[in-house]
């Protein structure tokens, strides 16, 4: 039987009224668009895809990508945006501590990103142990992202949930803010675009902290980001890029159902007197170079290398990692005439060295050595892809990698392993019917190893015998727009097979392991719809009035019928801004999520949950000033919940009701 957190009866009318709520505002919106449609002529801007060599109108790409913009950066927070795509949860378990899951890939990941790959422009930030410390970048640092659902190897190696690439931009106007809110939060940052000469320089600085809702969550971030472009010749650019990231924060732990509802703030025992915690130092750089080499030919090349001093002190024992690693990226991109044709050929190889050692944990000091590992990770794929224009409306994409992965403990454990080599095809077709609608269908694999961190987990022991998942994604997908292009819709289906899922587990101390966990089938729908009401020109009250709505349906199950551990059937997120005379602009969103297993046996379920953001805001020439209140609702909810826990310690609970308020100036 399902486990839920009781409801009273205020509550549950509150929650009666709020979905009535909703239906109405919905369909009071849908009637409005549609009354206003033939009067008003602007449109939404025009959307193009970089992530794949050589840009493509978004409505043409044959693949299920999502593009957040600066835009919708500047009016969200980074969790807040990235939970507005449908099939991407960012959860955040305390200030600080974050996972990534594309379409259900959090089944493995207990903090960070596992299976699937994050790149910075040209640059690979997911190192060869298949780990990518993605809060060690600072949100100031990004201007957009692309997020590229479900497996795709053609180009960019193993992975088994997707692609996530994060771009800056070097053109613009320099820009800074600060910002502070409840629960002793405060940030500041600074952007610099100077162009001198052939080089256009970004270089960006911030800092960030918090003392958190719960205990033993204090944060602090600083965080210097440096990039430099130039094009030296009228053919060849080189990129320069570096950033140095120092995070700290403190880890609470889960808590029980009862101890969740009787204090949400609280830590759980020990995890105070411990000064359990992250500490991570990273360094990272590299260097790209791009070529015309004629008209048709261009070669990329990119290298980089970082550094990670990673310390961990826990309830079980202080854990500290230094980290090495270094990697190329390269291809060749030839091209038909008018771009009718296109195909790349590359690789990507990269190396890790990670020097592991835990020690006792005597009160957030390190005592006499436990266990020591060094491991050497290898990844390296190979790739093409070929896309052509077979006719006006119709485009063929083909692709393929050959993908190697190994490790080797150097230490006296003396265990090598050589995973067999695995072919990552993709095939992909978009058709034009209509000038306002585009189909599109793909056939892909998947494949993720063990990453180091599961081989070689917090409990201390090798667990050489996880098998990597794999498995073939089938997926269907249509693009509307209406012929003005006011109103967008993108909606996709699909169905993923996946053998050998690797899956998380806690033992009695609290530290976790990983197995193989057998097959899951996921079967999904995502959509996401734009609609702008009004023009810029408007001149009422509301002008540039736009409505955001994404929906995920996940029919997630293992082989053995239960729920995917850690994947809500549905999540529902629907946002409006407008901007208003004076210069005055205003923000709304609601997010739903609903309830979600815990356990892989299915006995305990998180509550589903709504929250609330508002954001309103004064523009004047260079100012802005602006102020926002998350979790309207108050709702006590647990967004990051701890999946197969010890002792049922599952619930991390967000902050209530908090403010935040800031100004920026661009110049």
């Amino acid at each position: 039987m399902r486990n839920f957190p009781g409801k009273i009866k205020m509550r549950h009318k509150w929650c009666i009224f709020c979905r009535n709520m909703r239906m109405k505002i919905i369909l009071a919106a849908l009637l409005t668009f549609l009354s206003c449609l033939c009067r008003a002529q602007d449109t939404l801007p025009a959307v193009s895809v970089y992530g794949y060599p050589g840009s493509r109108l978004f409505s043409r790409v044959p693949a299920s990508v999502s593009v957040v913009d600066s835009n919708m950066i500047r009016y969200q927070p980074g969790i807040s945006v990235m939970n507005s795509v449908p099939g991407v949860r960012l959860e955040e378990r305390s200030p600080g501590s974050y996972r990534l899951s594309l379409r259900g890939s959090l089944l493995r990941s207990p903090y960070g990103v596992r299976n699937v790959k994050v790149y910075l422009d040209q640059f690979p930030l997911t190192d060869a142990g298949g780990n990518t410390y993605l809060n060690a970048i600072g949100m100031p640092g990004v201007d957009r992202m692309e997020i590229l659902k479900g497996p795709d190897g053609s180009l960019f190696g193993a992975n088994s949930g997707g692609v996530v690439l994060l771009q800056q931009e070097h053109s613009g106007r320099s820009e800074a803010g600060v910002s502070g809110g409840s629960f002793g939060l405060f940030s500041q940052y600074i952007t610099l675009r100077p162009v001198l000469g052939k080089h256009k320089l970004r270089l960006t600085q911030s800092w960030q902290q918090a003392d958190g809702y719960r205990e033993n969550t204090r944060l602090r971030q600083g965080y210097v980001q440096l990039s430099d472009n130039w094009q030296y010749s009228e053919k060849n650019t080189l990129q320069a890029f570096a950033f140095y990231s120092d995070l700290g924060y403190r880890t609470p732990g889960g808590l029980t159902l009862d101890q969740f509802r009787a204090d949400p703030r609280k830590a759980r025992s020990g995890a105070v007197d411990q000064q359990a915690g992250i500490y991570n130092k990273m360094l990272f750089g590299g260097l790209s170079h791009t070529a015309a080499i004629t008209p048709q030919l261009e070669h990329v090349i990119a290298v980089t290398a970082s550094a990670v001093d990673f310390e961990n002190p826990f309830l079980t024992n202080y854990e500290t990692r230094k980290e090495k690693t270094w990697g190329v990226r390269t291809y060749l991109s030839w091209q038909g005439a008018a771009r009718r044709w296109e195909n790349n050929l590359g690789l990507e190889w990269q190396q890790t060295t990670a020097d592991i050692h835990n020690y006792d944990n005597n009160a957030g000091e390190k005592g006499p050595l436990q266990a020591a590992a060094d491991i050497l990770s290898d990844q390296h794929f190979f790739f093409n892809r070929f896309r052509a224009d077979l006719a006006d409306k119709l485009t063929l994409e083909a692709a393929l990698s050959l993908n190697f992965y190994s490790y080797n403990f150097r230490d006296s454990a003396k265990i090598k392993k050589h995973f067999d080599p695995q072919w990552m095809p993709r095939l992909a077709l978009s058709y034009q019917l209509h000038e306002s609608v585009v189909l599109r269908a793909t056939v892909s694999r998947g494949y993720s190893p063990p990453t180091t961190a599961e081989v070689r987990p917090a409990d201390n022991q090798i667990y050489d015998n996880l098998q990597p998942e794999s498995g073939w994604n089938y997926e269907a997908g249509i693009r509307l727009a209406d012929r003005t292009q006011r109103f967008r819709a993108d909606v996709s289906v699909f169905h993923y097979r996946l053998r050998n899922a690797i899956v998380r587990q806690v033992n009695a101390g609290g530290a976790e392991f990983f197995t193989n966990a057998g097959g899951t089938r996921q079967t999904g729908l995502e959509s996401q719809l734009t609609f702008r009401l009004f023009k810029k020109e408007h001149d009422g009250f509301f002008r540039n009035l736009t409505l955001n709505n994404s929906f995920t349906l996940n029919l997630f199950r293992f082989n053995n019928g239960n729920d995917l551990t850690g994947v809500p059937k549905q999540v529902l997120t629907t946002g409006m801004q407008t901007q208003l005379p004076a210069g005055l602009y205003f923000f709304a969103q609601h997010h739903f999520t609903s309830a979600l297993p815990l356990n892989d046996a299915n006995t305990v379920y998180n509550e589903s949950y709504h929250v609330v953001m508002l954001r309103a805001g004064w523009a004047f020439r260079a100012f802005e000033l602006y102020a926002a209140v998350d979790n309207l609702l108050n709702e006590r909810y647990s967004p990051g919940s701890d999946i197969n826990a010890f002792g049922n310690r599952y619930y991390n609970a967000a902050a209530m009701r908090n403010l935040v308020a800031g100004v920026k100036v661009r110049w």
